[in-house]
């Protein structure tokens, strides 16, 4: 009767064991590297970036579509980020000419003519380049 009854003990401490082993390995969150899956994750790291990227220009074109007489006749180019150049029509009807552009945030956009040019260049030092 004492043998069954070590059994009984040890019977239970590896059930338990095992209990927590495997209550460990499903909480896990590391997983074994599977081939092919840095192939993805690269493409979905490349594509997260893209959209950033499309993100920062869109808002900052919208920023410089604010200041301008006729925000629709703006056309944009080499952009990057916040940061441009940008063509629109003047007070007369006429178009100015491409001239860059730098919209960070919110509260600062600048388009090259429209602001002392060391501000201007200040800021486009420090965010676009």
């Amino acid at each position: 009767m004492k043998r069954s009854g070590k059994t009984g003990w040890f019977t239970w401490l590896v059930t338990i064991a095992f209990i927590a082993f495997g209550i460990a390995f499903c909480v896990s969150d590391k997983s074994p590297p599977v081939a092919g899956n840095t192939a993805k994750d690269e493409k979905s790291a490349q594509r997260d970036a893209e959209l950033a990227e499309a993100r920062k220009q869109r808002q900052g074109q919208e920023r410089i579509r604010a200041q301008l007489r006729d925000e629709g006749s703006a056309e944009f180019r080499n952009a990057k980020g916040y940061c441009g150049e940008v063509n629109a029509k003047n007070a007369y009807g006429a178009s100015a000419g491409f001239v860059r552009y730098v919209a960070p945030n919110d509260h600062m956009s600048l388009i090259e003519g429209q602001a002392p040019q060391d501000i201007f260049d200040e800021t486009w030092n420090a965010a676009c380049k």
